[in-house]
């Protein structure tokens, strides 16, 4: 199985990018409108996440969680 998944797939590397991409940028714009209310935290953790996602992708390497170990 590792042999499949290793490095992470072209495809499913380009749609991550694309998904999270696009997502780390709403969650930055939302996150500019609800400043004004003073709640900025959930929605800059939600942009840090989706970047983190990128950056994996990117690199053709999964993120590590703790199931994964």
């Amino acid at each position: 199985m590792k042999t499949l998944t290793d490095p992470c797939p072209e495809p499913l590397a380009t749609a991550l990018v694309a998904q999270y991409g696009w997502e780390s940028q709403f969650a930055l714009d939302t996150a500019a409108t609800a400043a004004g209310r003073g709640d900025v935290a959930g929605y800059s953790y939600r942009a840090v996440a989706c970047l983190s996602q990128v950056l994996f992708a990117a690199a053709d390497r999964y993120p590590c969680t703790r199931r994964a170990r």
